[in-house]
């Protein structure tokens, strides 16, 4: 995440990991560290970015859940 590379799918799959991570292992020190940094990430975006791709990411779990 702190790489400074980036590309138009690296967040929406960061999210949807840090969901599916948060879902099985919530008490886990590094899913806590992970969640924070990628809360951070979205945080940096232009207003309006982070819910589009919290957005996207969970109409892909929910996708994916009913197959």
């Amino acid at each position: 995440m702190r790489c400074g590379r980036r590309s138009a799918e690296l967040l929406p799959r960061a999210s949807e990991l840090e969901r599916r991570l948060s879902s099985r292992y919530g008490a886990e020190r590094l899913v806590v560290e992970y969640g924070g940094v990628l809360r951070e990430e979205l945080c940096a975006l232009p207003p309006g970015n982070a819910q589009q791709i919290e957005e996207a990411v969970g109409r892909r779990i929910d996708a994916q859940d009913g197959q």
